[in-house]
């Protein structure tokens, strides 16, 4: 992956265009951040030091893509696309002299790719399996991070008596209670296909503010969980096309945005700056996200 990012520093070289529009001061520069892993020696340790970069990606690829790019910065000197093959072979060869909690966190990342081996065979075994809830959106993902629904209105007010009316993204206004399936069916039918065309999964740390305020909202949180299984969140995008998510009630930032094209995205609070070549950093310190 750092491979294809630095080749991306020449994807528009051979388009005219696109070279008289970069500035001729501009520089082709990579830069890699790492963390100190001095003091770090076990599996736990190793994965701290790492942080926030061991739940993305498997922390025992980082140590061994961290020592290979720590040999190439020594060379002064990397030539592409001839040093490609090599370079993935030694980050990705077995080895024999690593550290106990090198060895370790390999004995992890092994452990669990056969463990969700298993689970992509278990899932195709469709005949012989009960229909079970989705639990924390986790059954039909390679991710293991908690993921709940959220929906995308424009606008969100009660009408009545454990009413509640919804302006979606994408559909007519409706109104919802939590009575519905029982007195109107088909009008509750048409409300769920409006719903669930709103409907985004997104992590769960990213939405917990928004489901509590979903659930001081007595008749919306109701009226919604009989229509989405799970936790969900009711975000209320400000603005004719694209703008900031704000939850019910609420004129505090929660730092998400959506996009048409893009879909809801997490602002960070500030912008990452790169520190120094090969340069160790705090990474549980830095807001932004990959």
């Amino acid at each position: 992956m750092l491979l294809q990012r630095i080749g991306r520093l020449w994807r528009h070289q051979s388009r005219a265009e696109m070279a008289r529009r970069r500035p001729a001061s501009a520089m082709r520069e990579v830069w890699v951040n790492h963390p100190d892993l001095s003091a770090a020696t076990d599996a736990e340790s190793l994965k701290r030091a790492l942080g926030r970069s061991a739940r993305v990606y498997a922390p025992y690829v980082l140590l061994r893509s961290l020592a290979e790019w720590q040999r190439v910065a020594s060379q002064e000197v990397l030539n592409l696309p001839s040093d490609i093959r090599p370079l993935m072979e030694a980050t990705y060869n077995e080895r024999t002299d690593e550290p106990v909690g090198w060895s370790e966190l390999k004995r992890q990342m092994e452990d669990r790719a056969k463990g969700l081996q298993s689970k992509a065979i278990a899932a195709t075994r469709v005949w012989s399996l009960a229909d079970l809830p989705d639990e924390e959106g986790i059954q039909t993902r390679w991710s293991d991070l908690e993921t709940v629904s959220l929906l995308l209105v424009r606008a969100a007010r009660p009408k009545g008596k454990d009413c509640f009316e919804l302006e979606p993204l994408h559909g007519q206004t409706l109104a919802i209670a939590p009575h519905d399936w029982q007195t109107d069916p088909v009008r509750a039918f048409v409300a769920a296909k409006t719903i669930h065309r709103n409907l985004v999964r997104v992590d769960a740390w990213m939405v917990r503010e928004g489901c509590m305020a979903l659930n001081n909202l007595d008749a919306a949180d109701r009226a919604l969980r009989r229509y989405v299984h799970g936790p969900v969140a009711l975000g209320i995008v400000k603005g004719e096309v694209n703008g900031p998510i704000k939850w019910p009630r609420s004129d505090a930032d929660t730092r998400l945005f959506y996009d048409q094209d893009l879909g809801v995205q997490w602002e960070p609070q500030k912008p990452r700056v790169p520190l120094s070549r090969l340069a160790s950093y705090d990474d549980d310190k830095d807001e932004s996200r990959d």
